[in-house]
């Protein structure tokens, strides 16, 4: 289970990173099983990305959720509840910073 939504995650950070990777570090642990029930992945890109990924069999909610932190900008992508949230900063005429937030919603289809 943890290797099924894993890859899924994988797969959508190298197709959004436009760079090859240059280090994987894993770590998992059994906590209520004799299998790996909690695990996190870390991937450093040579272009200075990194991106980390927690899989869980064992929390209490299910999540499924990717955020994305850029200069600037900051997404959230809940793939349970079909909804993205887009937060940016940007400045004022006075040059004082302030956060704008935009939220869309999606039905799910097979």
């Amino acid at each position: 289970m943890i290797l099924d939504l894993m890859i899924h995650d994988i797969d959508i950070i190298l197709s959004l990173v436009p760079s090859a990777l240059k280090e994987i570090r894993a770590s998992g642990t059994a906590v209520l099983t004799t299998m790996i029930d909690i695990a996190n992945v870390r991937l450093a890109f040579e272009n200075g990305c990194v991106a980390n990924i927690t899989a869980s069999r064992i929390s209490l909610t299910k999540l499924r959720k990717i955020r994305i932190f850029e200069h600037d900008a900051y997404y959230s992508l809940d793939y349970a509840q079909q909804k993205m949230a887009v937060f940016r900063r940007v400045f004022e005429d006075d040059g004082s910073p302030k956060i704008t937030s935009e939220h869309f919603s999606t039905n799910k289809e097979e």
